[in-house]
């Protein structure tokens, strides 16, 4: 076995070509279409939010440093906003959903997939990108009611 294995993963790494993960010596191959789902989000994530990922950190930095209580939440709020947006419309929401209500029902494994992508690019809006999406929604959509959901 190589020691290669456990080294930590760098930026150097987001761009080598996916679709494969070990863990222990088990190798897990995605099938085509989930390989497919990793490509598009990580050529998305790449070239739309790794290169502003430092900047947001330094923002969300700053703001904390200068602002205290609803002043302080708002500016958040609005970069988390934007995030979610710019990720929406890219298409890297709703995996958990089916489409009657709004999602693009692809499953757990493809939310898995742009988790690790996203990740992969530090960007500070992304906790509540998985929070937003997955912690109560869930719930709802599980126990909720036809109007809920």
């Amino acid at each position: 076995m190589s020691d290669d294995r456990f080294r930590a993963i760098g930026m150097g790494d987001i761009t080598m070509p996916g679709g494969w993960s070990v863990s222990d010596g088990q190798t897990f191959l995605y099938t085509p279409a989930e390989r497919e789902i990793m490509h598009q989000s990580r050529a998305f994530i790449q070239r739309e939010i790794l290169p502003n990922a430092a900047a947001a950190h330094q923002e969300v930095k700053q703001i904390k440093m200068s602002h205290e209580g609803r002043a302080r939440r708002e500016k958040l709020r609005a970069i988390a906003r934007a995030y979610l947006k710019q990720l929406g419309e890219a298409g890297l929401t709703g995996a958990l959903f089916p489409e009657e209500y709004g999602g693009n029902g692809r499953g757990v494994v493809a939310e898995c997939i742009i988790d690790e992508e996203l990740a992969a690019a530090g960007h500070p809006g992304d906790t509540i990108r998985s929070v937003s999406l997955t912690l109560g929604t869930i719930s709802i959509l599980r126990y909720g009611t036809p109007e809920q959901k």
